[in-house]
């Protein structure tokens, strides 16, 4: 039995069935054998002679062969269409070219694709392109560099075989252009600011800086250099420049200020107020052989008397009556220039000469705050020429706070400040023991200073004798001050060494009272009952100041675990005079107020004086009785340091006006700075959808003088006109903020097409050209109405991409 099939099919033969036959086949003899079977393919013409099994004669020739047929030919595409995906691509885009053939070939075709003069701009600038055996299109893609170089839009033509195509890289690095610079002054007082303003009449796709500086100004201004940058995509940038205010008497001078290539113009600074002359702030001061002013800081009151002597204690040396002239500087007088002081009488101010053929300025009637100028040599205290006038005061003498150790004096007029407590009239030290080395008693100060002060206590209550538990000793080369004890019998002690004054005739001594201190944990009196909670508490009860008495507020409390070691009340009214302490608390006139300790009760009575009703109030320490008056409550007005929260708060914008994405940053700064965190809240009128955040709490913090809060403006794709928001920030400042929208449409769009008829298999290519590129994505649908079975796709959607103006 045998097959036969078409050309390339398999022939079969039957060995054992079949007879002896004599043949032609033309086949490829398939090199294996399944049981008795041969295949063969066509392909060659073999002569095969076959015979039954058992073999038999031969047969009869076998027929001439037929020629094989020549393969076909391998064939290129041909007819190859390039189409771009864009003919413009902003940087770090892509760009997809597809080939298209027009004839398909059964072998692969290449094309090489290069780029002129685009090394720089684009990541691969040549290649080489397949069109695969039966496959009708290929594509390859190039990307623009994204680099930061601001350069115009550039165009290149991409060679593809014999097809050229023109791309438009348009670049995203423009700086800020036509930008301008203003300023909001040309002259300025000291302490004062000038705002320079940078304005862009196209804002940049990219940061935009410039150098400013101040010739000259580096002692004249807080700052006097910096760089100002107009974001990309805003139109306008600030810097502050701001005079200093020194306490330097100077002419009016003027500074240049420069802005890039932007600017060049003058700012003068107006001729200081501030008297010029020499700091006498204490120690030792030699005159010039010049006309000298001496400036000393006083305090005085509204009449023009002297209170305080805020300055120390100060000898002068080669002073010249006739020419020098020492300026009383203080609230008094005029603010321009110095006028004749007259001394003696209720001024506090004496002059007068002594034995030593020297003469003495005594200032100030407070009993801490008296200091005196001693001028050497001078011997007519009538020809000491004397001044006032009305300018604030410098920082004054440098100042030692003493703890505990030894203290070595280190500059000529120094203040030594020593903190004690009067417990039932007695300074109680609260610094520890301390050596002051090195003590120069003509110019240096010894302040003692406490919450209260006994009427009338003065250096000479000190004096052995004069304080139970208070004494002042000397030994051959040191002089030793000794407090009273405290609840827990301990002592502390001054030692002045080197100095031997056991009645302090030669020390300059005083006592200095400051406002109440908390120590420890505060507890604001809010209940009638309140038990002590920790080791160390300030109790505050509020009263009241009736002119002559101090009236209970917090009504009748009971406080129990009070400790009288390590507790302290405050009662805090206004208006109670400073130093005001316990013995005048008990001392007064109608004897309402009384401190009654009752042994017998295990308690402590604190009366307050009746208010208007006749309605008295009590403050009972439970289990405490303080007969050894340790007892430590004090009275005043304020707390020292008590919380104070910022205020006259003015806010400044970064800019008035933002693109979509960007951000606004919100600068308060606080004209007084504040102990305690000061919270504003802000908030955006109608922003909801236009900001990622409409309102929000910002936070100065405690002794900083400025905080910040940034807005954003959200960046979506709905088209819409530019809007302007309120923005409020707590009662201090209403601004307004446009926000310039980013999201318009490509406009002004055409559609063209390459042809209107086209073979089967043909391409018609459209393209959609807009007027104005979009600041977004612009989608349009498209549709072959009955195509679906004659186009390979019938439907779509053509995009115009933002920045591009076709597709």
């Amino acid at each position: 039995m045998m097959q036969h099939h078409k050309r390339n099919e398999l022939f079969s033969y039957d060995f054992e069935n079949s007879e002896k036959n004599n043949f032609d086949i033309t086949g490829l003899l398939k090199l294996n054998r399944e049981g008795k079977r041969l295949s063969y393919y066509s392909a060659i013409t073999l002569p095969l002679l076959l015979a039954a099994c058992g073999g038999g004669g031969g047969g009869s020739p076998a027929p001439a062969a037929s020629p094989t047929p020549a393969p076909a030919p391998s064939t290129s595409h041909s007819g190859v269409t390039v189409s771009a995906s864009a003919a413009t691509v902003e940087e770090g885009g892509e760009v997809t070219y597809t080939l298209t053939a027009g004839t398909v070939g059964d072998i692969d075709t290449t094309v090489d694709w290069s780029i002129a003069d685009g090394s720089s701009d684009l990541s691969a600038v040549s290649g080489t392109v397949t069109l695969k055996a039966n496959e009708s299109s290929a594509t390859f893609t190039v990307t623009a560099t994204d680099d930061t170089d601001a350069e115009s839009a550039e165009s290149f033509t991409v060679t593809i075989g014999s097809n050229t195509e023109t791309l438009t890289v348009n670049r995203s690095d423009n700086p800020a252009s036509d930008v301008t610079a203003a300023s909001s002054a040309t002259s300025v007082e000291e302490g004062g600011e000038v705002t320079y303003t940078l304005t862009a009449g196209t804002a940049g796709e990219i940061d935009t800086s410039y150098e400013w500086s101040v010739t000259n100004g580096s002692s004249d201004f807080v700052v006097a250099s910096g760089t100002v940058t107009i974001k990309a995509g805003e139109t306008s940038a600030t810097f502050t420049v701001t005079a200093t205010d020194d306490t330097t008497y100077e002419a009016a001078e003027s500074f240049t200020v420069t802005v890039g290539s932007l600017l060049t113009e003058t700012l003068t600074i107006g001729i200081s107020d501030k008297l010029a002359g020499t700091e006498a702030g204490a120690g030792y001061i030699t005159a010039t052989s010049a006309a000298d002013t001496y400036l000393y800081d006083v305090t005085f009151d509204s009449s023009g008397s002297v209170t305080e002597a805020n300055d120390g204690n100060v000898i002068i040396t080669g002073f010249d009556a006739s020419s020098d002239t020492i300026v009383l500087r203080g609230g008094y007088g005029s603010s321009d220039s110095a006028a004749a002081y007259a001394t003696g009488g209720t001024t506090n101010v004496d002059v007068a000469s002594d034995i030593n053929g020297d003469t003495v300025v005594t200032l100030g009637s407070t009993n801490d705050k008296t200091s005196t100028i001693t001028l050497k040599g001078v011997s007519d205290a009538s020809s000491v020429n004397l001044k006032s006038i009305d300018q604030p005061a410098d920082s004054g003498s440098p100042t030692v706070d003493l703890s505990s150790g030894t203290v070595t004096a280190a500059a000529a007029g120094e203040i030594f400040e020593y903190s004690v407590e009067f417990l039932n009239g007695v300074p109680v030290a609260t610094d520890g023991d301390v050596t002051i080395s090195g003590f120069d008693a003509a110019v240096d100060r010894l302040v003692i200073k406490t919450e209260s002060l006994p009427s009338g206590y003065a250096k000479s209550s000190l004096i052995s004798g004069n304080t139970a538990g208070v004494d002042v000793t000397q030994s051959i080369t040191d002089t030793r001050i000794d407090f009273g004890v405290n609840s827990a019998g301990e002592s502390s002690s001054i030692t002045l060494s080197g100095i031997t004054d056991s009645d302090l005739s030669t020390i300059d001594l005083t006592f200095e009272v400051s406002n109440p201190t908390i120590e420890g944990t505060r507890v604001d009196i809010a209940s009638t009952a309140v038990t002590a909670g920790s080791s160390s508490e300030t109790f505050v009860y509020d009263a009241a100041w009736d002119g002559d008495e101090v009236v209970g507020s917090d009504g009748d409390v009971t406080i129990t675990g009070f400790d009288l070691a390590t507790d302290k009340i405050v009662v805090l009214g206004a208006d109670i005079p400073s130093g005001y302490d316990r013995s005048q608390f008990e001392a007064n006139t109608i004897g309402s107020q009384q401190v009654v300790v009752d042994s017998i009760n295990d308690k402590t009575v604190i009366y307050f004086a009746p208010d208007s009703d006749g309605a008295s109030t009590t403050l009972t320490l439970a289990g405490v009785a303080d007969e050894d008056g340790k007892l430590n409550i004090v009275f005043g007005s304020t707390i020292a340091g008590a919380s104070t929260a910022h205020s006259s708060v003015p806010v400044a914008s970064s800019a008035t006006s933002v693109a979509e994405g960007g951000d606004v940053t919100y600068t308060l700064t606080a004209g007084t700075v504040g102990n305690i965190n000061t919270s504003l809240d802000w908030s955006i009128a109608d922003g909801s959808s236009d900001f990622s955040a409409t309102s929000g709490t910002v936070t100065l913090p405690a002794n900083k003088s400025t905080a910040t809060f940034t807005v954003t403006a959200t960046n979506d794709t709905t088209a819409e006109a530019a809007e302007a928001f309120t923005v409020t920030v707590g009662s201090v400042s209403t601004e307004t903020l446009t926000v310039n929208r980013s999201d318009n449409p490509a406009s002004d769009v055409t559609a063209t097409s390459s042809a209107t008829s086209v073979a089967e298999a043909g391409v018609v290519t459209y393209t959609l050209t807009a007027g104005t590129a979009g600041e977004i994505d612009t989608a349009y649908d498209w549709a072959v109405a009955d195509g679906t079975a004659d186009f390979d796709t019938a439907s779509g959607t053509a995009t115009i991409t933002a920045g591009e103006t076709s597709t």
